[in-house]
């Protein structure tokens, strides 16, 4: 019988006590929720989750082939969310509490045109996700646009923005999300405007004394414009993709590679429009149409 040493010995693999050690608290979260006993919690279920759903599949591949330096950031999330997939997936894993948030890697460059886009998977009836843009004031535990400095598009057709402290829901888009269940909610954003050429940070006071900053935002469902709003930020904080989980095992992609895109090509836009890490955004219509028609496909039969 082979000892301890002999394998040791014949291993490939050799443990290097060097290595750092990460701990995973949302997913600590969700081994510790016994909420609902569908809730993926292990390797093999979440593999079984991946295998029967083939949109997941082809998006995970994706994802496992783009880089970590874009996508969602596990420090700035709610532990009920599990960030996977080389941090291009958020899935919701704890039932307990409403809204759960968390923000993407990079922020929005000012003074530019930047687009990303999120692939929805809402798989249960009712609740929701919200996509939009927070500084970091915003709680992880609240919906975003429910506090200053935040503005959402929820797939529920509202618009949600925190204007002089006082929330507000708008009806935004609800008929791009009748009965929606897979979609892809896009973000077009300015923060100041880019079609200044000085050098200044292009803050103003506002009433208060503080800088503010306007900026222009457009949501789009699968490449159609639900509608737009200008906002201001107030302060100098940086601004963030945003990502709020208020629905049942809603699973989300961020779709933050220029390459990656389904719908940048049908954006009508004047001016250079960059993705989150400064990539000019090429409308490829033809290689963005034969990746949407692939996962149009695989839609067809989940």
């Amino acid at each position: 019988v082979p000892s301890v040493e002999d394998f040791r010995q014949k291993s490939t693999f050799r443990y290097d006590p060097s290595l750092q050690m990460y701990h995973d608290a949302a997913y600590a979260a969700a081994l510790r929720n016994q909420g609902d006993d569908s809730m993926p919690r292990t390797a093999p279920n979440y593999a079984s989750l991946v295998v029967s759903d083939p949109v997941v599949l082809a998006f995970s591949v994706r994802a496992r082939l783009s880089t970590r330096d874009l996508g969602f950031d596990p420090s700035e999330c709610h532990e009920g969310i599990l960030i996977s997939e080389t941090d291009h997936l958020a899935m919701r894993t704890q039932e307990r509490g409403l809204y759960k948030t968390v923000r993407g890697k990079l922020a929005v460059k000012r003074r530019k045109r930047v687009y990303f886009e999120m692939y929805v998977i809402q798989a249960a009836v009712g609740g929701g996700v919200c996509v939009g843009l927070c500084t970091k004031e915003l709680p992880v535990s609240c919906l975003c646009g429910t506090r200053p400095n935040s503005v959402g598009f929820s797939s529920s057709g509202n618009l949600v923005r925190t204007v002089d402290g006082k929330e507000s829901w708008t009806e935004f888009g609800t008929k791009l999300l009748e009965n929606a269940k897979r979609f892809t909610m896009g973000v077009l954003v300015s923060i100041g405007d880019p079609d200044r050429d000085d050098q200044e940070s292009g803050g103003e006071k506002s009433g208060s004394g503080m800088e503010s900053v306007d900026a222009k935002v457009k949501f789009y469902v699968d490449g159609v414009e639900a509608g737009s709003v200008d906002y201001v930020f107030v302060g100098s904080m940086d601004v963030f993709p945003t990502l709020s989980l208020f629905a049942r095992n809603a699973r989300v992609f961020s779709v933050f590679e220029a390459e990656g895109m389904m719908y940048s090509h049908m954006l009508n836009e004047p001016g250079e429009i960059e993705a989150l890490d400064g990539t000019p955004i090429v409308k490829d219509e033809q290689a963005a149409r034969e990746w949407r028609n692939s996962i149009t496909d695989l839609e067809k039969l989940c």
